[in-house]
């Protein structure tokens, strides 16, 4: 689980993307991202880069580490729209390795 963490990161895509390829060699075969909706990134100074579903559905996220997306939504309400108003609203983002 990596929960509210890649929002604090410079290039946290690329960072990622090694730290899936890491999860592969260890036998990791689940790894959970969650990252805050607009508001809540906009509520603390540490955040260096906001992430939506776009970046995190982004083809290169995945590429060469042999995980997929298993399940994307928003919680507690499954909308990005939400999330510019409710601070605690947060995206979820299920990998896992492919079969």
């Amino acid at each position: 689980v990596i929960s509210h963490v890649l929002e604090h990161l410079e290039d946290p895509v690329g960072k990622f993307r090694k730290l899936l390829a890491g999860c592969e060699e260890r036998g990791i075969t689940t790894v959970l991202v969650i990252v805050p909706g607009v508001k809540g990134y906009a509520t603390d100074p540490t955040h260096l880069t906001f992430l939506d579903r776009s970046d995190l559905h982004a083809p290169e996220v995945v590429h060469g580490t042999g995980f997929r997306i298993d399940r994307s939504e928003y919680f507690p309400v499954d909308s990005e729209w939400f999330g510019k108003y409710f601070t605690h609203n947060e995206l979820r983002v299920r990998f896992v390795l492919a079969p």
